[in-house]
This record gives structure tokens, sequence and C-alpha cells, in this order.
């Protein structure tokens, strides 16, 4: 970690050293270390994980927030069914209002789905993401920017002990920095490594966990509606044939008097 415990001047002191070593190996004119490549597969995974849960969240929380919006309509429209219905005495009226509370109970399932995937998908997701993934990115950041002390130091010990007229006493001074950056720059790299495995193991765990119950809410929401819908199956199939067999009862007009009507008009 950096140094918390630093003074104004020694923090803005660090932030130079970082910024020149920065612009100097843009530049060329400075030399880098060396990527470990098993440091930057396990960095290009944690990635890759990040990015799947942004927008795994992203498109989730854009899904629940349309159920949502359906669910606000459908209620709304099961309510004016209720009350239109409750003022006709006609075959109509009870209609809507047998069909408007079968549609308030599909509503109120379609409610629970969305809670469920908020309180089983969207928060986990979310709590990793604001929580261990972003600790896990900030340290990565100090890492590299202590990557860039750490480089700085080894140029600054390897420019002292190049000169002609070495001076010994500023060659202890280097090689004492690059050593307690080197301790510092190891040991924050195992720790950014290890971070990122462990985000990496919870994913294969929790992800998995999350979508079955993201399904099983489906499944659930899904199977709830059918028998809702099966419910009033009969009392539905009763008025379709009744509608038909009234249609049906309708004399067709002669095509005499079709023919002046149209003419009429």
């Amino acid at each position: 970690m950096e140094d918390e415990h630093l003074g104004f001047m020694d923090k803005m002191k660090q932030k130079f050293t970082q910024g020149k070593q920065l612009v100097l190996e843009k530049m060329g004119k400075a030399d880098q270390t060396p990527e470990d490549p098993e440091f930057r597969k396990t960095l290009d995974t944690f990635k890759a994980t990040r990015l799947t849960y942004e927008d795994l969240c992203s498109r989730s929380k854009q899904y629940s927030a349309a159920l949502g919006n359906a669910q606000q309509h459908g209620t709304a429209l099961a309510e004016t069914w209720l009350s239109f219905g409750a003022s006709q005495q006609t075959a109509l009226g009870a209609a809507l209002l047998k069909f408007g509370e079968v549609q308030k109970a599909l509503e109120a399932e379609r409610e629970s789905l969305v809670s469920t995937i908020g309180g089983k998908m969207l928060g986990p997701m979310q709590t990793l993401l604001d929580g261990e993934i972003k600790d896990c990115r900030e340290v990565k950041n100090r890492h590299h920017r202590l990557r860039l002390e750490y480089d700085s130091a080894r140029n600054e010990l390897q420019g002292q002990t190049s000169k002609k007229d070495r001076n010994a006493f500023k060659i202890q001074q280097a090689e004492a920095e690059f050593g307690k950056l080197k301790a510092r720059f190891d040991s924050m790299q195992q720790e950014v490594a290890d971070r990122c495995r462990n985000v990496e193991a919870r994913k294969d765990f929790e992800l998995l966990e999350q979508v079955v119950e993201f399904m099983d809410a489906q499944f659930t929401y899904y199977q709830q509606c059918y028998s809702k819908i099966a419910e009033v199956e009969p009392y539905l199939r009763t008025l379709q044939q009744e509608i038909r067999a009234a249609a049906a009862s309708v004399p067709a007009e002669a095509p005499e008097a079709e023919a002046e009507a149209t003419a009429t008009q």
C-alpha cells in the first residue's frame, strides 16, 4: 500500500516520482519492469470477470425495470376493469370484474418476480461490484503506482553504479530505497493476484447460484400465472361460445337492403 502516513511534501515527491517515471517510459527513456505472464493472465481474467458482472448487472436492472413498469400498467388496467365492471349490471360487467381480479393476481406475481430478481440476483451482484471488485481495482491501481516508484528506484541505482566517479554513500542510499520498494512491490503484487483469484473463485459459485435463483423465480412466475389463467379458462371459453352463438343468431342483411343502404349513403 502507499504510505498513508507520509506528510504533504513527501506525498508530492512521491507523485512527482511516479509522474516522471511514467513520462520517461512513454518517451522510451526509462526501463520498465517486465510484467510476469501469469500475473498479466490473472489481471486479464479479473477484467473479463468485472466486465461480465457490470454487463449482467446493467441488463438485469433494465429487465427488472421493464417488468416493474409493466406491472404498474397492468395493475392500473386491472383497477380500471374492476371499476368499470362494478358499474355495469350486465354480462360485460361480470366479465370485467372476473378478469380484473385475475389481472390483479397476475401483476402481484410479476411484482414478486421483480422482488426476487432484486434480492437474489441484482443485490448480490451489485454488492460484489461495489465491494470486493472495487477494492481489487483500487489495490491494482496502487500496485501500478508503486511499480513506477520501484522502477524509478531501480533506474536510479543503475545510474549511480554506472557512474565513473561512484559515490559509495549515494549507492548505499539507492540500494536501501530499491530494496524497500522491491519488498513492497512484490508483496502488493501477490495481494493483487490473491484478490483477483478470490473474485474469480466467488464468480464460479455465486454467479451460478444467482442465475439458478433467477431462472427458478421465472419458472415460479410463469407457473403461477398459468395456474391463475387456468382457473378462469372455463369461464373464458363459455363466454367465447356465447359470443359466437349470439353473432350467429343475428340475421344477415338482405342483398337488396344492403344495396339500397349503400345507394342512400
